[in-house]
């Protein structure tokens, strides 16, 4: 991915028992300055909803033309795993057979929600005041929200991609 080549880097002498070594690694560290540094310069940010299968990659490519800025989507939407990114419908049942054993047992669990919008357990909400009882929905539909979620991210028009690279490059430089 292209988006890590603009991180500095830094020398480390790391120690394994008796055996020292040098390893040169990436200061990841400076995503949350590069983050506030391009939202306070991006004038026009606007939703995308990813659809299906879609991949950053084919998000990229779609929007910009190339893969190569997938950098950008992960970047401005704080995505530092494809965990942060929506699973398609084949991915989504997998996870929740993995996580629950089935779908169906995933609607048999219940998420109890105060009206402020804080789970709580079940003996919680039991002893809410009614005017305090939010909404109880099913452990596969609050996962179901949160993969939905995901699915809106924030792009950039493609005419400022280029203002982009090259305002990444200058902060380290």
């Amino acid at each position: 991915m292209n988006y890590f080549r603009f991180f500095p880097e830094s020398k480390y002498t790391l120690t394994s028992g008796n055996t020292q070594f040098d390893a040169v690694l990436t200061e990841i560290t400076s995503h949350a300055k590069i983050v506030e540094k391009l939202r306070q310069n991006i004038a026009v940010i606007y939703e995308y909803e990813v659809n299906g299968e879609e991949r950053p990659d084919n998000v990229s490519e779609r929007l910009y033309g190339s893969p190569k800025y997938t950098w950008i989507l992960l970047l401005l939407n704080n995505i530092m795993s494809l965990a942060d990114w929506p699973l398609d419908s084949a991915d989504f049942d997998d996870y929740i057979t993995s996580k629950y054993g089935s779908a169906a047992a995933a609607q048999l669990l219940y998420v109890y929600h105060r009206t402020d919008g804080v789970v709580v357990d079940a003996l919680s909400y039991a002893a809410l005041i009614d005017e305090n009882r939010g909404n109880i929905t099913s452990q596969y539909d609050e996962e179901l929200l949160l993969n939905d979620a995901k699915r809106r991210i924030k792009v950039v028009p493609s005419q400022f991609v280029a203002a982009l690279q090259q305002e990444l490059t200058t902060l380290f430089t």
